[in-house]
């Protein structure tokens, strides 16, 4: 009765213990489901959240790029033309026009280029994150407190003289979406893997010029316009034109060559009333004045193109679209070795400098300045709100921040520039306001690159009085320092010497590992290759034979159709039913053609129903007379035989289709298809090996050893005595380097000082 009371005690206790972890257990599983169903809440939360954002932005992408077709080809054919210090387009600006911005350009491009570089404009590795930009927040650029810049302002007043249609709550959107189309078109732009050749196309050379185009003395004529800073710069030797517009989509492709085209013939036939659909020759346009416009198309976009096709493509649309045809299968030459040589200022065949380093501009500098165009628009709102001539309250339309007490100061260029699109609205030619925004561009691109220049000169300067200065404060401690090199850099050298002749040997074994492995790897995929053509020939020959077995079924099949449908009695109601047809047939003239026709039908509909029926019958008797007198048991009981013996006369196969000998492979068992277990014995004999030629001496050695590496195995092996322990110093040869040497190196000095 104790014992029984004892364990029954016992078991009271652990049912206790077992109910507390129990609960213990479902307090916890209820925490941890509160907690689960809590994340995933959250995460469904933000991703909904997420989502409605994406969308948001996807549907005010597309409404944007609707509207910035404008700024981007304006933007695009201006830098076409960088390499020139006026746009070729000047020349298509009315008089007063001209004279006013030749007035101003060489001060205006002055007070944009002595301004500091910010953001990764400096930085020509374009399409990777520059050093100047930490954060994301460095991809605004923020002026507060002082002056705009009047980089800034006069693009997004350009910008906003080209999208004088977008309404004032689209324009910020419009204008954000225009930056990162600008931004990402010039990056992709920078990835073409080649170069387009510049042609040299003099127009007035091959043939007389056209006489109302000035191109052939618009250099002589704005000679004045050419300033100082315009000799010092220089771009790669490569067609921008085509660079630009290879990479540019097609649609705006077909957008800028139909404003070159339609602008040039405007200019050259004095029509302003001319359209994209008016034929040339109508508006006076014959074979050589073609021929002499075609020079002058050619010639600014740095590439020859037919003289005869005004001929065949007469107006203005079909010609850009053949000209943008053309374009289109332009490919790039040289690869990217040809861009490195547009990269380095030295040519490569003369061994010449072709131009200053801090002058010369290549294409990643060339494509950075147009990529920071959007630096310099995203994000202004002060800039932004003076030129959409808004007030501090009217702000929150918006939808951004307020940022009182910030004024912006007018600067007397966008001023000008104001009065300027004034005046070419006022034009003759609807097509002035385009052209001044292509020159507007194309002149705060080349401020922008005096910029680059200044911020390159400065840095040039601070390097060399850097080092001037640091070489006046280290002239002093040359002497003591020259000593101690000279003992660093022999042992270092040594060193280094020892670990190449250590790579050399892992090298040489690794090779000869890679070469072995690399022969057994062409038997191998030539094994494999066999096989693999057996087997598909063994595939497609048991296909053929299914094929073929199907044919003569599906033969069989329809004979025994048509015999059961064609025996005696069917023969003789086909007969039945083509006499009723022709004693109606007979009949024709009696009655009308309508209800001849429909008599006629009927009938054959009921033959048709009469044959049909007869071959079900048929059917049916013959499928009766195939079945063998046995009972319903008795033909599931041959059935389950029949499963039971499956694999005992042959192996099962996954379909009818599989081979047999494919099938009797997959009973055997399967072994590794290709190559061995690492063995460890070798490994500890490797091991072994290494530590031996560690110990062992090398005075039998007859091999001549460069001094360098003699001292740097007497550093290792004095660096190994000194590890050693005191009493366990002993002789492991007689050479010199192996003798017993007194521990005075510090172990933990001496590695952080190898290292």
């Amino acid at each position: 009765w104790r014992k029984f009371q004892a364990r029954l005690d016992v078991k009271i206790t652990l049912y206790q213990r077992l109910e507390e972890v129990r609960r213990k257990r479902r307090e916890v599983m209820h925490e941890k489901l509160k907690d689960a169903a809590a994340t995933l809440i959250q995460r469904n939360w933000r991703r909904h959240c997420e989502q409605q954002t994406v969308d948001l932005l996807k549907k005010e992408k597309g409404e944007a790029d609707k509207r910035i077709s404008t700024v981007l080809v304006a933007l695009f054919t201006a830098s076409g033309s960088l390499r020139h210090y006026l746009h070729p387009w000047f020349r298509h600006l009315p008089k007063e026009i001209q004279d006013v911005l030749q007035q101003i350009k060489g001060s205006f491009q002055r007070t944009i280029g002595m301004l500091p570089v910010t953001g990764k404009l400096a930085n020509e590795e374009i399409g990777r994150r520059g050093l100047r930009v930490a954060s994301a927040a460095d991809l605004t650029y923020d002026r507060i407190g002082k002056d705009p810049d009047l980089a800034s302002h006069m693009l997004m007043s350009i910008t906003r003289h080209l999208l004088s249609h977008v309404p004032v709550d689209l324009f910020e959107p419009t204008l954000r979406w225009a930056c990162y189309a600008i931004s990402h078109q010039a990056v992709l732009m920078h990835g073409t893997k080649g170069i387009f050749p510049k042609e040299e196309i003099p127009v007035g050379k091959e043939m007389p010029p056209h006489q109302r185009d000035t191109l052939s003395t618009m250099w002589t004529d704005f000679k004045k316009a050419k300033h100082h800073h315009d000799e010092l710069l220089s771009v790669p030797d490569e067609s921008l034109p085509c660079l630009v517009l290879k990479g540019l989509p097609t649609h705006q492709r077909h957008v800028y060559l139909t404003a070159e085209v339609l602008i040039t013939m405007r200019q050259a036939l004095d029509s302003a009333n001319l359209s994209t659909d008016d034929h040339l020759k109508f508006q006076g346009l014959d074979d050589s004045a073609g021929a002499q416009l075609m020079e002058v198309l050619g010639c600014e976009i740095d590439h020859r193109l037919p003289l005869d096709w005004p001929r065949t493509h007469g107006t203005v649309s079909s010609l850009a679209a053949q000209m943008g045809t053309d374009i289109s299968f332009m490919r790039p030459q040289g690869g990217m070795a040809a861009v490195a040589k547009t990269i380095d200022v030295i040519d490569p065949d003369t061994k010449k400098l072709k131009t200053s380093q801090l002058l010369y501009f290549n294409r990643g500098a060339t494509l950075r300045v147009l990529q920071q165009v959007g630096y310099f628009m995203r994000d202004q709102h002060s800039l932004l709100l003076a030129v959409l001539g808004l007030v501090e309250e009217e702000e929150p339309a918006l939808n951004t921040k307020s940022r009182k007490g910030q004024g912006v100061r007018q600067s007397r260029y966008i001023v000008l520039t104001d009065k300027l699109f004034d005046m070419a609205d006022r034009a003759k030619h609807d097509h002035c306001s385009f052209v001044l925004a292509v020159v507007l561009f194309h002149m705060v691109l080349r401020s922008l690159f005096l910029r680059v220049l200044n911020h390159r000169a400065a840095i040039a300067i601070q390097k060399r009085y850097r080092y001037l200065s640091s070489k006046g404060k280290s002239r002093n401690s040359v002497a003591p320092a020259i000593i101690i090199q000279r003992f660093w850099r022999g042992l270092h050298v040594g060193l280094r010497v020892v670990r190449k002749d250590e790579a050399a040997r892992r090298l040489q074994s690794s090779f000869r590992a890679w070469r072995s492995g690399r022969r057994d790897r062409t038997f191998l995929m030539a094994s494999l290759m066999v096989q693999r053509i057996w087997r598909g020939a063994i595939q497609r020959k048991w296909l053929r034979e299914c094929h073929k077995a199907a044919t003569d079924i599906q033969r069989c099949a329809r004979g025994l159709l048509v015999r059961a449908v064609l025996d005696k009695n069917g023969r003789e109601l086909v007969r039945r039913h083509r006499a009723e047809q022709a004693a109606f047939m007979r009949q024709k003239n009696t009655m009308a053609e309508s209800t001849h026709v429909a008599k006629l039908a009927l009938m054959a509909a009921k033959a048709r129903l009469e044959l049909h029926r007869h071959r079900e019958r048929r059917v049916e008797i013959l499928a009766i007379g195939s079945f063998a007198v046995k009972s319903r048991h008795a033909r599931a009981l041959d059935k389950q035989r029949r499963l039971r013996a499956r694999g005992s006369l042959q192996p099962v196969r996954l379909t009818v289709f599989e081979p047999m000998n494919f099938a009797i492979a997959r009973m055997e068992p399967r072994q590794p298809w290709r190559g061995t277990l690492e063995s460890r014995v070798l490994l500890q004999v490797r091991d072994l090996n290494r530590a031996l030629d560690r110990t062992l001496t090398d005075e039998d050695n007859t091999e001549r050893v460069h001094a360098a590496l003699r001292r740097g195995r007497a550093a290792l092996a004095a660096r190994r005595l000194a590890k050693r322990p005191r009493g366990a110093q002993q002789l492991h040869g007689t050479s010199k380097m192996q003798q017993s040497l007194p521990r005075t190196v510090d172990d933990t000095l001496f590695s952080k000082w190898l290292s």
